[in-house]
């Protein structure tokens, strides 16, 4: 096992109740995705507040908004992918050194 694994299993085994807690926070959120609309909205605002609470750079958008997105020829129209927001955040990195971005699937 690595340093790096080590230390992730210690802060989970150290935290394991608040992490508990966070996961219970956020399986309460309805995320379904009904194919032509989805309820993602509440949970992705939720996830980037939290980024933010961490310090993090965080930002809510839609894949509609990305530049080119509706042009690709595999693009599914009237999936309501304007209106279902993604979180993603950023953890810079240190001493000029990378940074890691955060994002995820969250609809159910």
């Amino acid at each position: 096992m690595t340093e790096l694994e080590k230390k992730v299993l210690d802060y989970v085994e150290k935290n394991q109740e608040s992490l508990y807690q966070e996961l219970s926070r956020l399986v309460q959120f309805d995320s379904t995705n009904h194919i032509t609309w989805g309820e993602e909205r509440g949970c992705a605002e939720y996830i980037a507040e939290e980024y933010r609470k961490m310090g993090l750079r965080s930002d809510l958008y839609c894949p509609d908004d990305l530049p080119g997105f509706t042009d690709h020829p595999e693009y599914l129209q009237n999936r309501g992918t304007d209106q279902r927001p993604n979180a993603t955040a950023v953890y810079p990195g240190t001493s000029g050194k990378g940074a890691v971005m955060l994002a995820a699937h969250i609809d159910t």
